[in-house]
């Protein structure tokens, strides 16, 4: 058993957490970084699926538990990094980066804005939950060769 094996929800929920962040920062894209919790959520159940076998009673509701879990990880990672990259650009040397990304005047640091953030991020959660059902379908619909 692998290191990624040994932990199937922690290890997907951290990679998703800094892709999302990665790709949430970057400006002007107009990108969905939502689709690395979906991701995580897939991996998440299909590792927890091919770990537990076919000697388990409920494999189905436990993948879609990892694949929540990755989502929360994800969604606690992503705020943290989100939180310090808004806190930086609030700071006053940081003005010209935020205006450059497309803030119309000085930030304001409030716990509204963060409350902001964590509200949009608790989108992870039906979105790996999806993910990990997506996962489920491809797994449990594979059809063996008799060959």
């Amino acid at each position: 058993m692998n290191f990624i094996e040994r932990y199937p929800v922690s290890i997907p929920g951290i990679v998703s957490g800094v892709l999302m962040l990665v790709h949430g920062i970057v400006p002007n894209t107009q990108a969905m970084p939502l689709v690395w919790p979906a991701i995580a959520g897939g991996v998440s159940a299909w590792l927890l699926k091919r770990a537990t076998g076919h000697g388990d009673r409920s494999p189905n509701f436990k993948a879609l538990r990892a694949a929540l879990g990755s989502g929360a990880v994800s969604a606690c990672v992503a705020l943290v990094g989100f939180s310090v990259g808004y806190l930086l650009l609030t700071l006053p040397a940081f003005t010209p980066i935020a205006m450059e990304m497309g803030a119309t005047g000085k930030l304001p640091w409030t716990p509204v804005a963060i409350a902001t953030i964590a509200g949009v991020l608790l989108l992870c959660l039906p979105v790996a939950l999806v993910g990990g059902l997506v996962a489920i379908q491809f797994t449990s619909s594979r059809v063996d060769n008799p060959a």
